[in-house]
C-alpha cells in the first residue's frame, strides 16, 4: 500500500500542469508573441484547398507552456471577420515551450472563403496550460 501511495505522489509531483482560467488568459497575450506569418495553399485528394499558415511563437511568460490553443480569425479587405476556427500552437504531445524560447508552428484550414483578404489571421489565446 505504501509503495502505491509513493508512486501516486511521485507521479503527481512530476506532472503538475496548471491550466490558466479563461478570465485570466488576456493578461498573458502580451507575453506570448506571434510573428513571421507565411501563407501557402495546396489541394487535397478531394480537390479542396487547404490553406497553411506558418508562423513563430515566442514564450515570454516566465513559465514553460505545455499547451497553447488559439482562435484564428480571418478578415476580408473591409475588416469584417469572414472565418474563425480553433488551432493548436503547442500540443500536449510536444515538448513544452520554455520561457524565452521561440518555436515555429503550422496551422491548416479548409473552407476559407474567397473573400478572405489574405492577411495573417488574428490569434486569440483560448487555452493555456503551464508545465
Amino acid at each position: 500500500m505504501t509503495g502505491l501511495c509513493l508512486t501516486a505522489l511521485l507521479t503527481w509531483g512530476c506532472s503538475r500542469r496548471v491550466e490558466v482560467p479563461p478570465q485570466e488568459l488576456a493578461q498573458y497575450s502580451p507575453k506570448i508573441v506571434f510573428s513571421g506569418f507565411r501563407a501557402s495553399a495546396a489541394e487535397n485528394l478531394a480537390k479542396h484547398t487547404i490553406y497553411y499558415i506558418d508562423a513563430e511563437v515566442k514564450n515570454d511568460t516566465g513559465r514553460p507552456v505545455a499547451v497553447l490553443q488559439v482562435r484564428a480569425s480571418f478578415y476580408d479587405l473591409d475588416g469584417q471577420c469572414v472565418f474563425r476556427e480553433p488551432a493548436l500552437v503547442v500540443k500536449e504531445n510536444q515538448p513544452p515551450l520554455a520561457s524565452g524560447q521561440s518555436r515555429e508552428f503550422r496551422m491548416a484550414f479548409e473552407g476559407l472563403p474567397a473573400s478572405w483578404g489574405r492577411a495573417a489571421p488574428r490569434l486569440e489565446i483560448t487555452r493555456l496550460v503551464f508545465e
